[in-house]
């Protein structure tokens, strides 16, 4: 199994990586995923033999807030429950979040950084919101000659 389905985190936009998941109606809302996280991670997880959990709405939620305000929530809200879930399964599952709009996404190589082309105009770096200083390690998901997500094995 790829190590995406089965550790680290994940942004995920092609619908072969929801099918090769098992059950893509298994996911989970991003207010769900906050809810998760308070309540203690459960044991076993919905999808990937118990191993992975899939979250939809994080770039409505982006969207929803202005650039700055996106930023800072994905700084101070987002990446510290990324850190609770690697602890809890001693980042032995995976954390993935469906990314409906990918046109949105752009990768800058020099940079090595993603960002993320707001609803409200500009450009928010998404990876360094989720990832905070690692960036650099996000590794684009392959399948048949596309790119179908980015991958991030671990964060500190």
């Amino acid at each position: 199994m790829e190590k995406w389905k089965r550790s680290g985190s994940s942004l995920l936009w092609h619908p072969q990586a929801l099918w090769e998941l098992g059950e893509p109606q298994k996911a989970v809302s991003l207010r769900q995923l906050f809810q998760i996280s308070q309540q203690g991670w459960p044991e076993e997880l919905p999808l990937g033999d118990g191993d992975a959990l899939l979250v939809a709405g994080l770039d409505h939620w982006i969207d929803s807030l202005g650039v700055d305000e996106a930023l800072a929530w994905l700084e101070e809200e987002v990446h510290p429950l990324l850190q609770s879930f690697q602890l809890a399964y001693d980042n032995q599952c995976a954390l993935l979040f469906w990314i409906a709009t990918p046109k949105k996404l752009e990768r800058r190589e020099e940079e090595e950084r993603w960002y993320w082309h707001h609803a409200q105009g500009g450009l928010l770096p998404i990876s360094r919101g989720l990832w905070r200083g690692t960036e650099s390690d996000a590794i684009p998901i392959h399948h048949k000659g596309q790119i179908f997500g980015i991958y991030h094995p671990h964060i500190s």
